[in-house]
Formats: structure tokens, sequence, C-alpha cells
């Protein structure tokens, strides 16, 4: 048997409804006035922090490297495969191997057309977002108010979490865009009303959400494990095209999973392997100290293989500590939209899937990749969804209340007027309009105070790097026991990162070399790690900043290269 999602009601009732909610604009316009004030503080934020130097700015660094090496390399040059690091590319070029590629290759496209540089980077993921709390918002269309839609968008904007990383240079951004655009599409084109809509319509618009899935599994992984959102749908309404729209999404998520194969698995026959021990790393398994076809680019991961958070500490103490981060309207909403899918038949169809998508995401990643989360903070962002739809579906369903009311219309169980049998249901959601931006507001003014004011524009490591720039010639390779992008990103030269010892540096000499025979090479270290170098801390550096780190040129085998090479 077909579900209904709606209901029929008498053209009068459904006039006073809507006449109802729209007799006080006055509440919805604040709280859209709130949604720009968030959005307007984002972009601040985006602007003032100039520089990555600021919570997991080394991440954005590393999409900045990548696109920077996608324009000066070519990307079809180097396949759409994205190289971490900047040239000269080496005979074993630093590719990434462990992500999709999607999301480098569109940042190099957007430098080329707007200019590489920080803010540039900064901006283009507050648009992402942007357009993500637009697509939450527009989930709830169809609503007698705006309420719970604006609810949505501001939970989702105006989050402590989205300040802290929301304008920060991660792929997940366009991620969780193009997910809950697929979500959306998926929901809205499926089910009893859709069958009511122009067929032609509806199969062009389930094939922009197939694209936008396999767009958003060519971004990130995540988005495989949004999966059981959809087949909640196709359970649920059991149809033939539910189904038929099931299966096409499920093979634009396989499409993206093969294409991804055939490009990284004929340009680097050990893809496969390394990435499953990556995985295996990442979820805190064990996994092989040197991986397959290792070169010296591979020592950062070695130096993270050991790594792992026990489940105690990442179930009771890291998870709930991080929680907060989505503000109180947003963990209401968590729990609010989880009580609501009782009533989920007469909820909008596009909320619940976003809400679902979300969470099933959340879930998943969380109990398969358990390190992952644990060093990445941000990893947060991918429950960011569930709590914004949450918040809007929690109002529906316990405060407007408008389903259950026309119910009562149509059944003849409530004789009062519409109007005054939604005065209650009115007030409650001017109630919500004035309180939902003080709840935001107080929350989220410590977090971006503390971001604006604890924001520097440089540190010892960026003005190394900055030095290294200067004074190296374009064809260096600098061998630092810096791990971080960062480095790497304002050095704008090749860079092996962890070589954390003279040993180490020495044990791997012949593999430094043999990435670029007739390049220079040098070491860059900062005061605190220059002691694990005694042959060069007694000796004078190519250059110096005092009380912070020097460059010098490198000994034994690789200084021969440099000698007669150069």
């Amino acid at each position: 048997m077909n579900r209904s999602d709606e209901s029929t009601l008498p053209a009068t009732a459904i006039s006073e409804l809507d006449a109802t909610f729209r007799g006080s604009r006055l509440p919805v316009t604040v709280l859209h006035l709130a949604i720009c004030l968030a959005a307007i503080v984002l972009t601040t934020i985006a602007i003032q922090l100039y520089a990555y130097n600021y919570k997991h700015a080394w991440v954005s660094s590393h999409f900045a490297v990548m696109a920077r090496t996608f324009n000066v390399a070519g990307l079809f040059d180097l396949g759409l495969v994205p190289v971490q690091n900047n040239a000269p590319l080496t005979t074993s070029p630093d590719a990434y191997l462990h992500w999709p590629p999607l999301y480098p290759i569109l940042l190099a496209l957007f430098f080329r057309v707007f200019g590489e540089g920080v803010v540039t980077h900064h901006l283009s993921s507050v648009a992402l977002n942007v357009a993500s709390a637009a697509l939450i918002w527009r989930s709830f269309a169809g609503q007698p108010d705006k309420i719970a839609a604006g609810l949505a968008a501001l939970t989702f904007l105006g989050a402590p979490i989205m300040f802290h990383f929301g304008f920060a240079g991660l792929h997940l951004h366009l991620a969780i865009m193009l997910t809950v655009l697929a979500l959306t599409l998926f929901a809205t084109n499926t089910g009893a009303a859709a069958r009511a809509m122009d067929k032609s319509h509806r199969r062009v618009m389930l094939g922009i959400g197939a694209f936008a899935y396999f767009s958003a599994v060519m971004t990130s992984w995540e988005p495989l494990l949004a999966a059981p959102a959809f087949c909640f749908f196709a359970l649920r309404d059991r149809h033939r095209q539910t189904t038929l729209a099931l299966t096409l999404f499920g093979l634009a998520a396989v499409a993206a999973l093969l294409f991804i194969l055939l490009l990284y698995g004929s340009g680097y026959p050990h893809f496969v392997e390394r990435l499953w021990n990556r995985a295996m790393m990442r979820s805190g398994m064990s996994t092989a100290v040197y991986p397959p076809g290792y070169t010296p680019h591979d020592i950062q991961d070695i130096v993270l293989a050991n790594s792992a958070y026990p489940w105690t500490y990442y179930l009771w103490s890291l998870l709930p500590e991080r929680m907060v981060t989505f503000g109180f309207i947003g963990l209401l909403g968590l729990a609010g939209g989880l009580a609501s899918m009782g009533a989920a038949a007469s909820l909008p169809r596009p909320a619940i899937a976003i809400y679902l998508g979300s969470l099933s995401m959340f879930c998943l990643w969380s109990i398969l990749m358990r390190n992952h989360m644990s060093i990445h903070e941000y990893e947060m962002l991918i429950l960011l969804p569930a709590a914004a739809s949450g918040a809007g579906l929690s109002f529906v369903r316990f405060l407007s209340r408008p389903y259950g009311d026309q119910q009562a219309i149509v059944s003849g169980a409530n004789p009062a007027s519409p109007g005054a049998m939604t005065a209650k249901a009115s007030r409650r959601g001017a109630l919500a309009c004035f309180v939902a931006p003080v709840l935001v507001a107080s929350l989220s003014y410590m977090t971006v105070r503390d971001i604006l004011t604890s924001f520097t524009p440089s540190s010892p490591m960026i003005a190394l790097a900055e030095l290294s720039r200067e004074q190296l010639p374009d064809n260096a390779i600098i061998v630092t026991p810096y791990p971080d992008m960062v480095f790497v990103y304002y050095s704008g030269r090749h860079v092996i990162r962890s070589i954390e010892s003279e040993g180490v540096l020495d044990r791997e000499q012949g593999a430094i070399l043999a990435l670029c025979p007739t390049c220079s090479f040098y070491l860059v270290a900062d005061k605190a790690s220059v002691d694990a170098f005694p042959s060069y801390k007694l000796t004078k550096p190519l250059a110096e900043i005092p009380d912070t780190g020097a460059i010098w040129r490198l000994n034994g085998v690789l200084g021969a290269n440099r000698d007669t090479g150069n």
C-alpha cells in the first residue's frame, strides 16, 4: 500500500491557517535578520583570519598546496591526481591518494578565477556553508510559516562549531553541501506527493540529485554513509518510483568509486593497499609501518601510525566534549529530531532526509573511523545538518503542530476556528523567533571573540617558511622536522616533512637523493628541534632568524650532490 505524505484540507481552512501564521511578520523577520548576522560574522572571521595560523589551519593549507600544484603543473598533466607538495614534483610525486580529488580540483579553478590567497580560500568555504544553510531552509518549503526553516538555518550558521571551522578551507564543506542537495532532491522527487508532479521534471531533478551524490562521493568518503537515509524512504514508500530513484543514486555512488579507483590505480599500483592501510590506522586498528611503494614522503604517515585513541576516552570524554559546539538549540535539535520520527509521515520529507542522512554519516563514521574523528575535530561538522534540520522538525512537531491542527479540522475533532486553534502555536512561534537568536548569540559570542582575539598573522614556523622562500632556489628540496602543511604552503618549495633527527636523515638520505638527483637540499629546523641535528647545530647556517630557527645546507651525499650538481 502506498503511503500519502499530505492531507487534504478545505480551502477555507487552509486560508485561515495561512492568515494566522502570516499575521505578524516581525518575529520571522527577527529570525531572518539573525541568520544574516550569523553569515556576516562568519564572513568577517574569514576575512580577518588572513593567514593559515589557526586551529586545523594545516588542513586548509594542505588543500591550498594541492590546488596551487594543479595550477602550476596543470590539472590534466597531473592526471587529475592531487599532489600535496610544491615543485619540483620529483621522480615520485607526493600524490595524495587518501581522499577523492574533486575539492582540490575545484579549488584550483576557483584560484584561477579569483586569485590564490588565504582570504579567497576562506570566502569559498563561507559561500559553500551559506549554500548548505539555504538548502536546509528550503527543505521546509510548504510550511504555513517560515519559523521552522529559519530555526534550522540559524542553528546551522550560528552554531559555535560553524564559527570555529566554517571559514576554514575544508573539503567537508563541499561534501556536506552536495550531500544535502542530493538528499533534498531525492526526498522531494519521490513519494506520494511527487507522483502528482510532471514526470519529465521529476526525472531531471532526480538526475541532478544523482549527479550531486556522485560529486559528493568524489569529494569525500563520508557521503557514502548517508545511504541509509535513501534506503529509509524506499522502505517506507514501497513504491517502484522510489526504488528506481534509490537504484539511480546507488549507481551514482558506485560510479564515483570506480572512477576514483581508475584515476588513482592507473598511475599508482599500490593505491588500494595503501588506502586500506590508511583506513586501518584511522580506525584505530593496526597498520603496516612501511606502506607498499614507500618513499620519504611517507615518513609523516609512519609517525602517525602508532597513534590511537582508546574507545573509553573517545566515547565518554572526547565526543561529549565536542557535542557542546552545536549549541543549545543544536543539541535540542538532535534529540527532538529523533523524537519526531514517530510522526515522520506528517513532517517535511526533505528535512527528514537531511536529518537521517547527516545522522547516519556521523554515527557510522564515528564507529568506523575512531582515530580520524579524534584527530580531526572539524569532522563533527557532518552532524551539523542533522542538528539544524532536527531543530526545524522539532518546532513543526512539538511547537507549531500545523499538521496536527489540519488533521483536527479535517476530522471535525476541534470545532474551534483555525485561527483560534493556532493562536497558541503562533505565540510559541513568535517566542521561538526571539529566544533562538539570544541562545545562539550567548554561546557563539565567546567563540567568535576568542577566535578573533587569539589570531596572529605569523608564527615561528611561518617565519622560517617565508625565509626559505626568500633564500632558497626554486629547485630546492627542504627536509624539516615540521610535520605541518602550513610550512609547505608558505615555503613554496618541495618539502619532506617529519625528519625528526639526524639519524632519520642519515637513514633516508639515499632515498631522498633519488627523488631529485639534480636538486639542492637544505635542512630547516627551529630552535627547539635543532638539538636533534648535532652536526648542524654548531655550524654556521645559510640563513637564520635569531631565537627562532635557521636553514643549513645538507652534508654527506646530499651536500656532495649540491656541490657538484648546482
